[in-house]
């Protein structure tokens, strides 16, 4: 399956523009279902936490030694997207 198709299945919960979805609702459960099952089939471990967050963790396997940069953005309810939030860090001695 694209990513875009993903993206459309996504969207299509809640019924409202893009990824409009109250936190903690019933189609938040579902897009969580949802995404969760993806996860599964790509053999993450799936979690959620005490806030409703959803996390995939691949086990077993470590960062390597190197520099590593993440980049963030947030979209809000009037389609809004911040400016980038970078994330940079150096694994000096892998485990």
């Amino acid at each position: 399956m694209r990513l875009l198709e993903r993206l459309e299945q996504l969207y299509a919960i809640g019924g409202g523009p893009g990824a409009n979805r109250l936190g903690g609702s019933p189609q938040e459960d579902e897009a969580h279902d949802l995404v969760a099952g993806w996860m599964h089939e790509a053999g993450l471990e799936v979690e959620r936490d005490e806030a409703g967050n959803l996390y995939g963790r691949l086990r077993g396997r470590k960062l390597e030694t190197g520099s590593y940069r993440i980049t963030l953005h947030a979209t809000d309810a009037a389609g809004n997207v911040s400016a980038p939030a970078r994330v940079r860090f150096t694994v000096l001695r892998a485990p």
